[in-house]
């Protein structure tokens, strides 16, 4: 069925990009591009703001685009029919369910 090659295919296509985006990242910051502190006390209210919203928003995050990306009425619909859920779900977020033995790839294999 080929389940196993397209789930390295884009289980790595997808680590290829977040390593893209770490490179730029830390390209900017190199160049002094992307301001950074290093005393977290300096700053105590933002450190612990940002501490609690890498920790905890990512998760809400993460569920809320997870379940946006999934129809909100019928898979059949569409974007005229004012559900963008299904096709996101049938032309982007389908790819990972099509994993019907899951494995050790099958959690990151999605379109990149």
């Amino acid at each position: 069925s080929g389940q196993i090659e397209r789930e390295i295919t884009f289980s790595t296509l997808g680590w290829l990009q977040s390593a893209l985006w770490q490179c730029l990242l830390t390209h900017l910051w190199a160049r002094g591009l992307l301001p950074f502190y290093t005393d977290f006390w300096a700053y105590p209210l933002y450190s612990l703001t940002l501490l609690w919203l890498v920790a905890y928003l990512r998760e809400i995050h993460f569920y809320w685009v997870h379940r946006a990306i999934h129809p909100w009425k019928d898979r059949e619909l569409g974007p005229l029919d004012g559900d963008v859920g299904a096709f996101l779900y049938r032309h982007v977020h389908s790819l990972h369910h099509k994993s019907y033995n899951p494995g050790p790839w099958s959690g990151l294999c999605m379109h990149p």
